[in-house]
């Protein structure tokens, strides 16, 4: 119960602030270009800071991190599967491309950061936003890589070959693999510069939501809700795909509780925030990809406290 009671503080805090980037935004207090702005900063600049504050800092040893290896490959594992049902879904139903290569990522990414982690530090403190962001760079080189790779394949499909978009630089995965191998080595930030990465880098999670609000001011999404779709994606993306994670996991016996918690967090939130800009860029069915994101949030903050209550009850 304490669990779910952390979850829905935590979720409520960042709800407050789309709630607030789509107040500015739809009052035009702040400009609609502004959120393109604030994606940008927040996913080239801001979060890469964040994770070099988490992962170079004195206080993560090499030892924390092998640890939680087994969170690694759980969120590498986890989204290629999610990643195979959604090409198989799409095959099956004849979904279009210009929501198919929507529904991928709404499939498959998570926010284990912008959202994922807030909720995993108020439930486990520092441990809990490690092992975050262990778990978070094995679905991050998934969705950054063969993720993003599959969206702009798709959308060079529906584009004339001049104007065809180039595979974008997977600046974040970079950033991971380029922190580790620092920790491995030894090296950790200047303790003159981790202060100022710790403050800017802590900031990641409300920007992103910011964005989120923003984001959703620009759009009218309500016809959205007359597909079958949109329902059956949400019950499955918020419900039934953190319980299953949860039961697989525990039936495994691979990990500590605490680090099935975690797993069993970030898959009950909602999918990558960052992924909105690609689909209004690539001319995807944006409207589709940014109401069930931000619908995901919206719901989170019953959904994420429910699934905890449930899966403390499972008598596993």
């Amino acid at each position: 119960m304490n669990s779910a009671m952390a979850a829905l503080k935590a979720i409520s805090i960042l709800s407050l602030f789309v709630a607030i980037g789509f107040a500015t935004t739809k009052t035009g207090y702040v400009k609609k270009e502004t959120g393109s702005y604030l994606a940008h900063i927040v996913t080239k600049l801001v979060m890469p800071i964040w994770i070099m504050s988490t992962l170079l800092s004195d206080n993560v040893t090499v030892e924390k991190i092998l640890n939680r290896k087994s969170l690694f490959f759980t969120g590498v594992l986890t989204c290629l599967i999610l990643l195979l049902i959604g090409l198989f879904v799409a095959k099956i139903f004849k979904i279009h491309d210009r929501r198919k290569y929507v529904l991928l990522p709404l499939l498959f990414t998570t926010n284990s950061i912008f959202v994922g982690m807030p909720v995993c530090k108020l439930l486990f403190g520092e441990s809990g936003v490690l092992s975050c962001t262990i778990l978070g760079f094995g679905t991050e080189i998934v969705i950054w890589t063969i993720g993003i790779f599959l969206v702009t394949r798709g959308a060079n499909k529906l584009r004339p070959a001049e104007e065809k978009i180039k595979f974008p630089l997977p600046a974040v995965t970079i950033v991971y693999v380029l922190c580790f191998i620092l920790k491995f080595c030894g090296i950790s930030l200047p303790a003159v510069l981790e202060p100022s990465f710790a403050a800017l880098g802590n900031s990641v999670s409300y920007l992103a939501m910011l964005f989120l609000g923003m984001s959703l001011a620009t759009i009218k999404f309500g016809s959205v809700f007359k597909d079958q779709m949109s329902y059956i994606y949400l019950f499955g993306r918020c419900l039934i795909l953190p319980i299953i994670v949860n039961i697989v996991l525990r039936l495994t016996g691979f990990m500590p509780i605490e680090y099935i918690d975690v797993a069993t967090v970030v898959f009950s939130v909602s999918p990558g925030i960052a992924m909105t800009m690609f689909y209004r860029e690539y001319d995807l069915d944006y409207v589709f990809g940014s109401s069930m994101t931000f619908s995901c949030v919206l719901l989170n903050i019953a959904t994420v406290p429910f699934v905890l209550f449930i899966t403390e009850l499972l008598p596993l």
